[in-house]
Parts: C-alpha cells; structure tokens; sequence
C-alpha cells in the first residue's frame, strides 16, 4: 500500500466534496491531465459509524463525487476508476478493545486517489 496521491476530506454522513476540496481538486485535477499516461483511482471511505451496508453506500457516492469534480475540471472519465469501501479500511487502526482518541476516526471519513500509469489499468 502506497500513500494516496490526494486525500478529500468529508462531513459525517456526507457524500459532499467540501468548498476548499472543490477547489483544491480543480488544481490536482490541472495536475493529473498534464500526465497523458495516468489513469485516476478514486477510492472512498466513510467511518465505523453507522450501518455497515449504508457505510459502502457512503463511501461510494463520495467516489463518485469527487470523479464528478474531476471531470467538470477537465479529467476524461474514461482514464477515472472509482470505487467504494465502506469503513473496511480505517485511515488510523485502533488497537483492538482500545477506544479510538476524538476525531480519529473522522479521518476515515475520506476519499482518496491515486494516479496509476496507463500501463497497470
């Protein structure tokens, strides 16, 4: 597992790209397109709170989001991959039985993406 490439941060239960994360996304995106050989993984997240199976829902529209903003600032979708997962991968692992400090595990609320070089689709 390598670091994301860009991270866009979310509000609990929100699929929502946030004001600065629109505008930040625009740049990365100016970014991305320079780079005529990558793709875009776009993976979302959502926290351990809540229904496990609207979780994935969650995380999955917020993919979808971000590769619409993406797109409205120039990524072809045909070089864009998203993809949902739910809390199944937290961006800090508490240790088992051990309750997670406030606010960590709003850091899981997220969508990340990753430039991948055509080449590896």
């Amino acid at each position: 597992n390598h670091p994301a490439d860009w991270v866009v941060f979310h509000s609990v239960g929100s699929p929502l790209v946030p004001a600065q994360g629109v505008a930040d996304l625009k740049s990365w995106a100016l970014k991305c397109k320079e780079k005529a050989d990558c793709h875009v993984l776009v993976m979302g997240h959502a926290s351990p709170d809540g229904n496990a199976e609207d979780n994935v829902q969650l995380a999955k529209e917020r993919a979808r989001q971000v590769a619409v903003q993406l797109e409205f600032a120039g990524v072809s979708p045909r070089r864009i991959r998203v993809e949902g997962h739910g809390f199944n991968r937290p961006m800090v692992q508490c240790p088992n039985g051990m309750t997670c400090p406030e606010g960590v595990q709003e850091r899981s609320r997220r969508t990340e993406l990753f430039l991948i070089p055509s080449r590896h689709p």
